[in-house]
């Protein structure tokens, strides 16, 4: 009897990515995260200008809102698996309700976990830093208000770029991060280098940089010309069978990916 079978080969034709287009995928996901480590230190030497310890306050919070976009990633790649698999079967009206149930799930989640971190924001800074400075901890609480309230900016903007990466369109997501990175070094120098508001004016032009970058991708996650978009966005009925295979997928790995950062 045979152990091993002989490997059927495959029918490239058929396949939904080439290795050229997989390639093509591959490399913007890279100069993404490129660009936001250097867009990062960057960031720390301008907010630097306001004092020793805006930038440690900066740099500490920056810490927790690193791993929260590492969860608000993780957790949309549930959705991003219910949409490849209407891509797949063709199913233009899936595709749509898809990334509708993702944008709301994950906004919703990311309100619950705003309102969490707003309420229990004293206990929360201190159990982590709360052997640093008071003048750190002062400015951390600045910083850290404004930057939680984006929580559900973030948590859109992943879910559009988990839509736009499903359809294999990751250098749409590059150029949007791309421009919200310029506009937070821009926002630093209005807010931070010529206002002199230190660590609000960090978490400031953040936030700004945020709030347009959901307001492009909504524009263009509703480009009906696109295999990934959105009809209908305001007009949300919840469903739950989509919702759990969402979750299901992205809050273990979510948790997982949180838990490796936080140790």
């Amino acid at each position: 009897m045979t152990l091993l079978k002989k490997r059927e080969s495959i029918d490239k034709s058929e396949l939904m990515f080439s290795n050229k287009a997989l390639v093509k995928m591959m490399i913007p996901l890279m100069l993404q995260q490129m660009l936001n480590m250097t867009v990062g230190m960057i960031n720390s030497i301008m907010v630097s200008q306001a004092g020793d310890a805006a930038v440690s306050a900066v740099s500490l919070v920056g810490t927790m809102d690193s791993v929260l976009i590492l969860f608000f990633t993780a957790l949309v790649t549930g959705g991003s698996v219910v949409i490849s698999q209407a891509i797949g079967h063709g199913d233009a009206k899936g595709i749509s309700d898809a990334m509708k149930q993702l944008l709301y799930s994950a906004a919703i989640m990311a309100c619950l976990v705003t309102a969490i971190v707003l309420t229990f924001r004293t206990p929360l800074l201190n159990s982590l830093f709360g052997s640093v400075e008071e003048e750190v901890m002062w400015n951390a609480h600045r910083y850290f208000v404004p930057i939680a309230l984006t929580f559900p900016l973030l948590a859109i903007t992943e879910s559009v770029h988990a839509g736009f990466r499903a359809e294999g369109k990751t250098f749409i997501s590059l150029m949007v991060s791309l421009g919200s990175n310029v506009l937070v070094i821009v926002g630093n120098l209005v807010f931070v280098m010529t206002l002199g508001l230190g660590s609000l004016g960090a978490a400031l032009s953040t936030a700004l940089a945020r709030l347009i970058a959901v307001v492009v991708l909504l524009i263009m996650i509703h480009d009906k010309r696109r295999v990934v978009h959105v009809e209908h966005l305001l007009h949300y009925k919840p469903d739950f069978k989509a919702i759990r295979k969402i979750l299901h997928i992205g809050v273990p790995y979510g948790v997982e990916q949180t838990l490796f950062q936080f140790g």
